[in-house]
């Protein structure tokens, strides 16, 4: 809510030093979160039309759409249940769409998802079904 108030100066001057595992370090209270979302802000506000219609042309996703596209097949960008995925999932206060966003931010275009279903027990039994009504069951 706040982001627009936060001189990039004073973001920059906040930013004092990368701890071992590379997480920055701010003094007067300035977290490492309010750096971030103001950098994903960023991104997405210097995405131009141009460059939005050059991604479609390559039948490519934009960032935005990337994420709406992950929301809508429900996943999680770790895939996984590991350590990592929790302290992020904690980091973000369990905020999806922000998790997404925020990952989505690290590359200006992505490939669509074209997933199929395939439940191979119906397949089995669908063929199954084909051999009896053969009879060469």
């Amino acid at each position: 809510m706040y982001l627009n108030e936060i001189d990039n100066d004073l973001i920059n001057l906040a930013i004092y030093t990368r701890g071992s595992k590379g997480q920055i370090i701010a003094l007067k209270g300035l977290c490492e979160r309010i750096i971030v979302k103001r950098q994903v802000k960023e991104f997405y506000n210097s995405i131009t039309q141009e460059q939005i219609n050059d991604i479609h042309l390559k039948g490519k996703l934009t960032p935005l759409e990337a994420v709406s596209q992950w929301k809508s097949f429900d996943l999680c960008i770790e895939g996984s249940k590991t350590n990592f995925s929790k302290s992020r999932c904690e980091y973000f206060d369990y905020n999806c769409n922000e998790c997404l966003m925020e990952t989505a931010s690290h590359q200006l275009e992505y490939d669509k998802i074209n997933f199929s279903l395939d439940n191979s027990i119906i397949k089995e039994n669908e063929l199954t079904k084909k051999l009896v009504s053969n009879n060469k069951i």
